[in-house]
């Protein structure tokens, strides 16, 4: 009887420090968010440095830190053989693309696809892939130990799913956000899908005026 007892002790202490500790990380969490305005809440984060770059671009091109500098970029990871989600984000970075051209602000960002298979994702592949969405939209793969340390600046991931080290028709699981780095090659937010475009638009422009106005008080 003991025995079982002293066992519901275990389970419900447990259950109450895991119960604090989400109850903890809640309210740490908001905290962390009031001094975001509501409508950048759940979206921004507080800047982090993306820190030493090396990715190859699909023109062959090194891409550093240095090339963040000057432009807003959005990131998005995964890779060619996607059957689903990369297609169709690519669209909607097109479809934002355009949008930003309508309101005169396109000079001021950039399109990156990361690939998370490199061992397929080829420079010429990579280049054929995003020009099919957008000539302009560009694309890096290059060591996978350089695009794991890239990813851990947003807390992305990815997984292979193969039957077999030799299998080469495999998918891989990834992150599917779209990753926001602000022209101080600092990350400052991302999208969670699904993506609607206006609402992008509107919240790009807010985190834009939003760092300028934190900038100049500072």
């Amino acid at each position: 009887m003991r025995t079982h007892t002293g066992k519901y002790v275990i389970k419900a202490t447990l259950m109450i420090a895991a119960l604090a500790a989400i109850s903890t990380y809640t309210i740490v969490h908001q905290l962390h968010e009031r001094h975001f305005p509501k409508l950048l809440r759940g979206f921004a984060v507080d800047p982090k440095p993306i820190g030493e770059v090396q990715l190859i671009d699909k023109t062959g091109r090194t891409l550093l830190s240095q090339n963040f500098k000057g432009k807003w970029t959005l990131v998005f990871f995964g890779y060619t053989n996607c059957p689903d989600v990369c297609p169709s984000t690519l669209l909607q970075l097109g479809q934002l693309k355009k949008a930003l051209v309508k309101n005169h602000d396109d000079n001021h960002y950039q399109f990156l696809f990361v690939t998370v298979d490199p061992r397929r994702d080829t420079q010429t592949r990579l280049k054929e892939y995003v020009n099919y969405f957008d000539t302009q939209f560009d694309a890096a793969g290059g060591d996978i130990s350089h695009i794991k340390t890239f990813e851990n600046v947003f807390g992305a991931f990815h997984q292979y799913e193969k039957k077999s080290k030799d299998d080469m028709h495999y998918n891989v699981a990834h992150s599917a956000e779209i990753y926001i780095v602000d022209p101080d090659a600092r990350y400052v937010g991302k999208f969670l899908p699904p993506f609607d475009i206006n609402n992008l638009t509107h919240k790009l422009t807010a985190l834009s005026d939003f760092i300028q106005q934190k900038g100049n008080n500072a």
